[in-house]
């Protein structure tokens, strides 16, 4: 309306103008504005205007409006493959040269993995028990002001058979060694000091990992975990070099077609393993997209461990599949799926294994852990975080860190992944250190006969 009171007021003023001025033009002009400002004209312009307003509203709405979500992409279902027999048997589940391109766990990828690599250096020897006095109580153990509750990387219910009860040992501690860092071994069990605070919680000291309990009591095993990447592995040197345990893995699910197929190198690996006396964990590299074939990958796994003396974790590794587009590689299956169904394939996988009476797992990395998956719903199973760091901040308790990944052990050519498993039995575990270490160890008069021939092992890095 405000427009047509406009438009008539230019009118009359033009027309006005020019007639005092005396311009010739003037019919010309009226009759120009005329065929607007007629009562049909008027008319049009009001229509027009409104279409025109009605059109910007429409456009101002339409900003406001949610872009319709974009549909996922439909991933193919892996192929059928029927368990006969042993898989490990079985030729259908054999790798092949075309399988090898899609093996979703590349030399080097685990791109998940993060952290400042730092580490807590102090000296390497310890003092002796007499060169330190009990006069500190555990209930002031809490220097370093880090636990194992919720949040910091401690034990749940659910890691009962593998975690640390943080209870165990006396209530008096020894005294920090000369300068306030070290490693101090009293009665019987070793802790640590950095800065005059005792150490509790996870924590890489010299560039291993360890667990130390509420009382500051080191509590933690040392292991590997191994895959045909290691290729052949001296399996007795490996004991001789302190590892406790190891996670072997059996096999994957192939990044693109969905095929799984074991690992070369299980069997072998599991067979000197075990004749070593090291304990034996396994675990399956999954890409399943959805439950069903979680459970698969499940069923799978506990077949190809039957007949062995398997008393470590089962574990289904979900992380991130390293892939390289430039290459002409297909983006892995297992990448693509949403958080919820990730989550589902995990609670399948880990169910069915429980159901076996194994102990099921999740591995992965902190990022995926808590981006890639609920966390919330997934309370009731084992973690193991590979995280390589001074010290892990996972938001979920978890029984295994993996802390490193160019470690070296005696027995294995080239790196390896470096892991600590809480336990709660204290009694013999010794922290790792550097041969010079050791050498000074041996001269030390207060240490048993035992210990002098091998008190500690050799370094891993």
């Amino acid at each position: 309306m405000f427009k047509l009171r406009a438009g008539a007021l230019i009118v009359s003023a033009v027309v006005a103008l020019a007639a005092l001025a005396g311009c010739s033009p003037v019919n010309g002009i009226t009759g120009t504005f005329a065929l607007v400002y007629t009562p049909d004209g008027l008319a049009q312009e009001a229509m027009a205007n409104v279409a025109s307003e009605e059109s910007e509203s429409s456009q101002e709405e339409t900003l406001d409006v949610e872009p319709t979500p974009v549909v996922e992409e439909e991933i193919a279902p892996a192929p059928e493959q029927p368990i006969h027999g042993s898989v490990l048997d079985d030729p259908q589940f054999k790798p092949t040269e075309d399988s090898e391109k899609e093996d979703p766990q590349k030399p080097g990828g685990n791109a998940g993995a993060e952290g400042d690599g730092g580490t807590i250096t102090v000296p390497e020897t310890p003092v002796q028990p007499d060169d330190s006095s009990s006069s500190s109580s555990s209930s002031e153990s809490g220097a370093s002001g880090e636990g194992s509750g919720e949040g910091s990387g401690g034990s749940t219910s659910s890691d009962s058979s593998t975690s640390d009860s943080g209870s165990s040992g006396g209530s008096e501690l020894p005294t920090p060694p000369a300068g306030g860092s070290g490693w101090v071994l009293a009665g019987g069990n070793y802790y640590c000091y950095s800065g005059g605070s005792l150490l509790t919680g996870w924590k890489s000291v010299n560039g291993h990992g360890y667990y130390f309990n509420e009382s500051g009591q080191l509590s933690s095993r040392m292991g590997i975990d191994v895959s045909k990447w290691q290729k052949n592995i001296d399996w007795a040197k490996v004991k001789a070099d302190g590892v406790d345990f190891a996670i072997i893995r059996a096999g994957v699910r192939g990044s693109v077609t969905g095929e799984k197929k074991y690992d070369e190198y299980f069997e072998q690996n599991v067979k000197g393993a075990l004749a070593n006396g090291i304990q034996v964990g396994v675990y399956f590299f999954s890409q399943a997209i959805n439950a069903e074939e979680g459970r698969d990958e499940a069923q799978w796994i506990l077949n190809a461990i039957q007949g062995y003396n398997i008393t470590g974790p089962v574990v289904i590794d979900s992380e991130y599949a390293t892939w390289y587009p430039e290459k002409g590689d297909t983006e892995p299956r297992g990448n693509r799926i949403s958080k919820e169904t990730r989550t589902e394939v995990i609670k399948a996988f880990c169910d069915t294994v429980a159901a076996a009476g194994k102990t099921p797992m999740i591995y992965s990395s902190r990022s995926w852990f808590e981006n890639n998956m609920y966390l919330s719903q997934l309370t009731n199973y084992a973690k193991w975080n590979a995280e390589w760091s001074s010290e892990p901040h996972l938001s979920a308790p978890f029984s295994i860190w993996q802390y490193r990944s160019d470690g070296t052990v005696d027995g294995i050519s080239g790196n390896v992944d470096c892991n600590a498993w809480i336990t709660s039995n204290t009694s013999g575990l010794k922290p790792r250190m550097a041969l010079s270490a050791l050498a000074a160890l041996t001269q030390n008069s207060f240490l048993s006969g035992s210990e002098q021939d091998n008190p500690y092992q050799l370094t891993i890095g």
